[in-house]
């Protein structure tokens, strides 16, 4: 019985009008309120970039003025121009604002005015005042009482130009306080602030004119022949640097503000009449595509979900919706049945319970054990019972090797060779996956009298597995074996043992069984000694000696020797990137930033991905060694790498000379103070006394571990004659006390 299409023209004739209605007024709305809020949005667009520009000329500005006054107060080149009148004086303010104009390309020139004998020093030149092309600028600031004073825009002719350039200029005395002994000038070129305000403006746009205190203008974006804003401008924005005192008025241009909204009301009402037929249009097309699927579903309740109805078709009244609604009610009854099944899946309840008894959530006697487990297919009966966890080795290249598919392929092949070998021995086994690496099995041997017997065959039986996966897998795993029990309470304990055993796989290696056997008797949970060892190789490889090598050997085949755990091996390891990254940050900058952009992110990848602690021992020597050698060649590319190793030698065999100083040094090796500090703090990173504290910290450490020496005697032979300064610089470095570090 074909029924009448009410449910189309229902849908249709309920929302159509409503679409008309609000869309009609949301189109009016819209028209009324556009227009002002696009006005009103660019116009604080405008007043923004306005803002930004200010700021970004306040800035560009007192950075030259500070670097003025840094060179005025800090500079003794400086001073001794207006303080001596000797040629040296010249040459050295002369090399001084050379390398000023070279860190500024903003500053057009920079010259310097003595007023006691009118000379003037600029750009590699001096020459008497009198004939200098800028005499008028310096007369006007001579007598003027003002300390700095920033000019408008005027045309300076460089010396070393045959042409004028437009510039402003910035005038400070010197000194800053007291009587005046002549001017700091500093020429800023106008283009190059014209550059920075045209690239932050859009010309088309927006309007920009900057302006001196004065009210003269310094820049403007204006066209050719085009008048500067005027305050009573609609679109206008004023904007006052508070640094130099000068404006900028900006605004919109009248082509862009009237050419955006001229066409408006014809182009929107025409769009929108647009909108409104092709969304009714629309409407009934969604309308009458979406009831097909209506209709081809009725087609299919009459024909088979309510065949034992078909009394109600003829019924007055009924629409399609009727039938739609009959036949949720049936695929709810479904659904609630397919439900119930799914709580009764057994692989389900085999899993959860599994985990259950691995975690100790309940704790089962023999007999509720074989009860429960019996009752989801699980052999239960056993003489004595082990748990093993199967481990799949580098799961990361496990997972990037292999599709989701066909990773739950050779999981499920893994499953059931492993059952295959224990049935083909005699034994009954349960296995279920604990995590997405990790297989927990649970194996029942019947067939041995005593505890040995059983341990025996469950490990041959591990032995069988790796050799067949060695021959068929391209993966590896590794196979953690907790030991033998015949009470089902201690299943808890053999999976805290499992646990622990794979703890140990990055010492032990991988592709194997291990066993509590293989594990140290007692974990040794102090790493503080390791610690120190890291942080000594990260001191020998900062400084370039010779065996940091053997000593990051030395520390990784102690936590190899040792049998750490994961937990522990990782701590140590992380204490020694830390150490390394410290020190590699007291090198120059360029060696900071490949350490930081190449060999401390490799590193710190290898420590979050390693599972052998050989693995990333091998891979983080080659990015060592690497970097080591560009530090070394860079150290040996200086000239004066020679005498830094032999101060460093010097000071190596010296330390515990309490009177070394830099003095002395300096009059060891012939060299200034200054000079010498520099040169050390260049080459290591850090200050002599710095370098030298830490060095007899270093050696007080050895003697108080190796020797049973008082910490007075310590002291002495470290450096000290006072043993309070020892233990507060030892405190200080090392953050205990000498004897508490012993202890």
């Amino acid at each position: 019985m074909k029924k009448k299409k009410r449910w189309f023209y229902r849908s249709l004739f309920s929302y159509l009008p409503i679409f008309l209605i609000v869309i009609s007024v949301l189109f009016v709305i819209f028209i009324t309120v556009l227009s002002e809020n696009a006005k009103d949005s660019t116009l604080k667009a405008n007043e923004a970039i306005s803002v930004q520009i200010a700021q970004s000329v306040d800035n560009m500005l007192k950075t030259i003025d500070k670097v003025a006054i840094n060179h005025i107060m800090t500079d003794g080149a400086v001073a001794n121009f207006y303080n001596s009148n000797g040629v040296y004086s010249i040459y050295s303010a002369n090399q001084i604002l050379n390398s000023i104009i070279s860190g500024l390309p903003e500053v057009e020139s920079i010259y310097l005015v003595r007023f006691s004998d009118d000379l003037v020093l600029s750009n590699n030149k001096f020459l008497d005042l009198q004939s200098f092309a800028d005499r008028n600028f310096i007369e006007s600031r001579r007598n003027s009482e003002e300390i700095m004073y920033w000019s408008g825009k005027r045309n300076y002719t460089n010396p070393l130009h045959p042409y004028a350039k437009e510039v402003v200029t910035l005038a400070r005395k010197v000194p800053l306080t007291g009587i005046s002994k002549g001017l700091f000038v500093v020429n800023i070129r106008v283009a190059a602030i014209s550059d920075m305000v045209s690239h932050m403006s859009n010309s088309n746009v927006n309007r920009i004119d900057l302006k001196d205190r004065r009210g003269e203008v310094i820049y403007s974006n204006a066209k050719s022949g085009a008048d500067t804003l005027k305050g009573s401008d609609k679109y206008l924005s004023h904007s006052t640097l508070s640094y130099t005192g000068w404006s900028i008025e900006s605004g919109i241009n009248k082509e862009f503000s009237t050419g955006l909204f001229s066409d408006f009301p014809l182009l929107w009402a025409v769009l929108g009449l647009f909108t409104i037929v092709a969304g009714s249009l629309l409407i009934i097309h969604v309308t009458l595509i979406n009831y097909k699927p209506i209709e081809s579903i009725i087609g299919r309740i009459n024909e088979k979900i309510l065949p034992a109805n078909s009394e109600l078709l003829g019924k007055s009244g009924l629409d399609e919706m009727h039938y739609i609604s009959l036949a949720i009610e049936r695929l709810l009854q479904n659904e609630n049945e397919y439900e119930s099944k799914q709580k009764e899946n057994q692989a389900i309840i085999r899993k959860h319970l599994f985990v259950e008894l691995l975690e100790g959530v309940q704790y089962f006697h023999m007999n509720e054990c074989q009860r429960d487990l019996n009752r989801i297919g699980i052999n239960w009966s056993f003489r004595f019972l082990s748990l093993l966890v199967l481990e799949i080795d580098k799961y990361a290249d496990f997972c990037s090797n292999y599709s989701a598919k066909d990773q739950y392929l050779m999981k499920f092949v893994l499953l059931n060779v492993v059952q295959e070998m224990a049935d083909s021995q005699g034994i009954n086994s349960w296995a279920e996956y604990v995590d997405s690496s990790r297989l927990g099995i649970m194996v029942f041997v019947n067939t041995c009298e005593h505890s040995g017997q059983a341990e025996d065959l469950i490990l041959s039986v591990c032995t069988n597995a790796l050799s067949w996966a060695n021959k068929n897998l391209n993966f590896t795993f590794t196979i953690g074996f907790g030991g033998v029990t015949n009470q089902a309470e201690a299943i808890p304990r053999l999976y805290k043992n499992v646990t622990e055993t794979l703890q140990y796989k990055s010492v032990l290696g991988r592709s194997r069984v291990i066993t509590r056997k293989d594990l140290p008797e007692q974990s040794r949970s102090d790493i503080f000694h390791y610690v120190q060892m890291a942080r000594s190789t990260a001191r020998s490889y900062r400084f370039g000696e010779a065996n940091w090598e053997q000593s990051y050997l030395d520390l990784m085949e102690m936590l190899k020797k040792h049998l750490l755990g994961m937990e522990d091996i990782k701590k140590v390891l992380q204490y020694l990137l830390s150490y390394l990254d410290r020190e590699m940050n007291e090198l120059p900058e360029s060696l900071q930033d490949r350490w930081k952009e190449s060999a401390s992110h490799e590193l710190h990848y290898f420590l979050a991905h390693f599972e052998l602690l050989e693995e990333f021992k091998e891979n983080a020597m080659l990015v060592l060694q690497s970097t080591y050698h560009l530090v070394l060649s860079q150290r040996e590319c200086s000239q004066n790498h020679d005498l830094v190793q032999d101060v460093k030698r010097y000071i190596e065999s010296n330390f515990s000379n309490p009177d070394l100083s830099l003095n002395q040094l300096s009059n060891e090796f012939k060299l200034s103070n200054r000079y010498l500090s520099k040169l050390f703090k260049d080459s290591f990173g850090e200050k002599f006394i710095d370098y030298l504290v830490k060095l007899r910290v270093e050696r007080a450490k050895q003697l108080l571990l190796d020797t049973n020496e008082p910490v007075q005697n310590v002291a002495v032979k470290v450096g000290y004659l006072h043993p309070f300064s020892f233990i507060r610089v030892f405190k200080k470095i090392a953050g205990t006390t000498p004897g508490d570090f012993r202890r």
